[in-house]
């Protein structure tokens, strides 16, 4: 997987057990496909299982390969995907199947070694690193959330498009958040999976929030003073 992070899941390989939709078509004609979204199964190392063997064609023409991460039924190649993240993203596996990865490997000859995939991440990832101020306890933080912004996309499995961002704006709230232990004054990679797409100047971007569902419940934001432009592949980090 191409590296857009430090730290976190999913920087150098597929987790183990992430499911991956794989099609695999003569170079010639674009129409005659081997195996159709065939669901390989990540071993965490770089190498994948499925339920049965596939070949190359008899007549030792060239093919294609693509793969697309997570694996959804249905998908045909030559159809368009639409992609939502997941609102919460605080457990593992809906982080985990927020990352929109793709690879492709094209005019391949038969050959009996194993075929290498680089995945890129086609989505945003934004990561935090949450400090103590004067005064402050971290010790109760309960969450934080990414706020306006959509959570749909489409993507050409063939020619990779991403759309404009789309769907009902919906908080995402990250991935590993949690209070600090008596020896922190910071808490660092929490992150959350978004859309590509742009921010208006004094909207509301994250919100972080210490004892939450309590009496003493308090919760900040961060307004970006000015517009910002979110690009797939790429990371953002905010101390």
């Amino acid at each position: 997987v191409n590296v857009i992070s430090r730290a976190s899941l999913q920087d150098t390989q597929i987790e183990n057990g992430q499911e991956v939709g794989l099609f695999v078509k003569k170079a010639s004609p674009l129409t005659d496909i081997l195996y159709s979204n065939e669901k390989i199964t990540a071993n965490g190392s770089g190498g994948f299982a499925y339920s049965s063997s596939m070949f190359y064609p008899i007549s030792n023409e060239n093919v294609d390969f693509y793969a697309y991460h997570p694996f959804e039924t249905g998908n045909l190649l030559d159809n368009t995907l639409t992609f939502h993240v997941k609102a919460d993203q605080s457990v593992k596996a809906n982080y985990l199947n927020s990352d929109l990865l793709y690879a492709e490997n094209t005019n391949v000859a038969k050959t009996t070694s194993a075929v290498p995939m680089k995945f890129y991440h086609k989505l945003t990832k934004l990561n935090f690193t949450v400090k103590e101020g004067s005064g402050m306890d971290l010790s109760g933080m309960t969450s934080v959330e990414v706020l306006g912004l959509n959570p749909a996309v489409t993507m050409d499995l063939k020619g990779v498009v991403i759309s404009a961002a789309s769907g009902s704006v919906t908080p995402i709230i990250a991935y590993g958040t949690r209070g600090t232990t008596a020896d922190e004054t910071q808490v660092s990679d929490i992150s959350a999976i978004i859309a590509p797409q742009a921010l208006t100047a004094g909207n509301k971007l994250f919100k972080i929030t210490l004892n939450g569902n309590t009496a003493n419940e308090v919760s900040y934001y961060y307004t970006p003073s000015e517009s910002m432009n979110f690009e797939g592949g790429k990371k953002y980090n905010y101390i």
